[in-house]
């Protein structure tokens, strides 16, 4: 009874060891069972994780950048700090900001008589969508209700990395379309 348990873990072990590829170590051909193989293997799906980890963390990090230079853009020269209304009329103003190629999308729809750009009109939507959902839960932007961060933020130069540096706030509003 013993020995066909462990002909059983055998056969089991021998397709185990079939499917693993052979591992390389300094030009040394390693055994795919073995524990130096094992920390190896660990060691490469680490580093693959945390790149896709950077990566992901990266593009948001520039999503979020692009979203602070349009309010940098937008920024009245003269005021030197903005109320919790006009903070919201810009973060309104910034969710309106494809309106017009939106509607020039439909227009050239009704005239064509057929869906035309119909990828881009479906993106703009669903864009607009999801930041009036953030704006109705909270759309965090830099305290622009103070005057120093108001300076900093005009004299800010696109450094993604500097973006930590301005005091954020969460400014909730519920917008109609």
């Amino acid at each position: 009874m013993g020995k066909a348990k462990a002909s059983q873990n055998v056969t089991n072990t021998g397709n185990a060891v079939a499917k693993k590829k052979k591992i390389k170590l300094a030009g040394k051909i390693l055994h795919p069972n073995s524990r130096k193989a094992a920390r190896v293997q660990r060691g490469v799906l680490r580093d693959v994780k945390l790149f896709g980890a950077k990566k992901v963390a990266d593009k948001k990090k520039l999503k979020y950048g692009e979203r602070l230079l349009w309010f940098q853009e937008n920024l009245d020269a003269d005021k030197a700090e903005y109320t919790y209304g006009e903070v919201i009329d810009l973060a309104v103003r910034y969710i309106q900001r494809n309106d017009e190629e939106l509607q020039s999308i439909l227009t050239e729809n009704k005239m064509r008589g057929r869906r035309c750009h119909g990828n881009r009109e479906d993106l703009l939507k669903l864009q607009k969508k999801m930041e009036l959902e953030e704006l109705k839960v909270g759309m965090k932007l830099p305290d622009l209700r103070n005057a120093k961060v108001v300076q900093q933020f005009k004299a800010w130069d696109l450094e993604l990395n500097l973006i930590a540096r301005f005091p954020m706030e969460l400014f909730k509003h519920e917008v109609r379309e």
